[in-house]
C-alpha cells in the first residue's frame, strides 16, 4: 500500500476514535454538569455539535446503516491485514469489531440520555453561563 494510501487509512481510523471519545466525553461533561449545577456543562456550539454527533448516530443505526468510518477506512485498507498496534488502539477507541447487538443498545442508550439531559438543560435554562461566577472572584467583588 503506498505511503499516502495508509496516511489516509490511519486518518480515517483516528478520526472515527475521536468521533466515538467526544461522544462518550460529551455525555460524561453532561452527567458531570447534572451533579455540579451545570459547572462542567459544555460551551454551546459543542453541546450542539455533539447532540448532532448523537443523533446522526441514531438515525445510522435506526436505518440499519453500517458505520461510513469503518466501510471508508475497510476499503481503502483492503485486503492489507498488517495493523500496527496505534491502529488496534484506535479500533478499540471507535468499538471496531465489537458485538453489533451490545454495541447498538449501548448507543442506544448513550443517545437517550444524552437528548434527554439535553431537554432537561434547555428546559431547565441550566447553561454554564448561567452559573454564579468562581469563588475567587467573588472575593475579589466583596474585598473592593
Amino acid at each position: 500500500m503506498p505511503d499516502a494510501k495508509i496516511v489516509l487509512v490511519n486518518g480515517i481510523a483516528f478520526v472515527h476514535a475521536v468521533f466515538s471519545v467526544f461522544v462518550l466525553i460529551g455525555l460524561a461533561a453532561l452527567i458531570a454538569g447534572l451533579f455540579f449545577r451545570g459547572r462542567f456543562l459544555l460551551g454551546e456550539v459543542v453541546r450542539t455539535l455533539h447532540l448532532i454527533a448523537v443523533v446522526a448516530l441514531l438515525v445510522r443505526l435506526l436505518l440499519g446503516l453500517p458505520c461510513p468510518f469503518s466501510v471508508a477506512e475497510t476499503y481503502l485498507r483492503g485486503s492489507s491485514s498488517s495493523e500496527s498496534r496505534t491502529v488496534r488502539v484506535l479500533h478499540r477507541l471507535a468499538f471496531r469489531n465489537a458485538n453489533p447487538s451490545n454495541f447498538q443498545w449501548s448507543t442506544i442508550v448513550v443517545g437517550l440520555l444524552t437528548l434527554g439531559l439535553n431537554l432537561c438543560y434547555s428546559r431547565s435554562g441550566l447553561t454554564s453561563s448561567s452559573m454564579p461566577p468562581p469563588l475567587s472572584e467573588r472575593a475579589l467583588k466583596s474585598s473592593m
